[in-house]
């Protein structure tokens, strides 16, 4: 995958209504909340997204590659020159559709799975950090 250009705030709100418009299509009815994290380091990528119901429970959410290609875009579109990009993100959506998200630049995320070592040099590669802003990971 290439790195787009910069987004603007517009864009990446733009960007972030989509992925809201969506999870909620692809959504079925009754849910409470739904959560979907995206990690990212290089080109390695772990995503999965769920639906916490009103009884509690909670659910996996299956959603299409455009969703987490949305993902993508808006990770290599808010990288800054100095400051690389972020590694993780946190969307939820809560009924009746209001969405929020959380960003992370510099604590590493809890993985399912190691990253290959190589994908932190090429995370470095791809979205370059001065030194004072590459995390200990």
């Amino acid at each position: 995958m290439t790195s787009p250009t910069p987004l603007g705030p517009a864009e990446q709100n733009e960007l972030l209504s989509q992925l809201a418009t969506i999870a909620l299509d692809n959504a079925p009815e009754g849910w409470l909340r739904i959560f979907a994290e995206y990690r990212a380091v290089g080109n390695y990528v772990e995503s999965g997204a769920g639906i916490k119901w009103p009884d509690g429970r909670v659910t996996q959410l299956a959603l299409p590659d455009a969703f987490w290609n949305l993902f993508w875009k808006l990770r290599a579109g808010m990288a800054g020159q100095e400051t690389g990009t972020w590694i993780s993100s946190l969307f939820r959506i809560q009924q009746p559709g209001t969405y929020e998200v959380k960003f992370n630049r510099e604590v590493e995320p809890r993985w399912a799975a190691n990253p290959p070592a190589a994908e932190f040099a090429r995370e470095l590669e791809m979205f370059p950090r001065t030194p004072e802003n590459i995390p200990d990971m």
